[in-house]
């Protein structure tokens, strides 16, 4: 559960992101 973990991140950050934004 290493490289689909860093991937994951990737998505949660993003989706982070938007929600910070609103």
């Amino acid at each position: 559960m290493g490289g689909g973990n860093r991937l994951g991140s990737r998505i949660f950050f993003e989706e982070q992101k938007e929600e910070g934004e609103k």
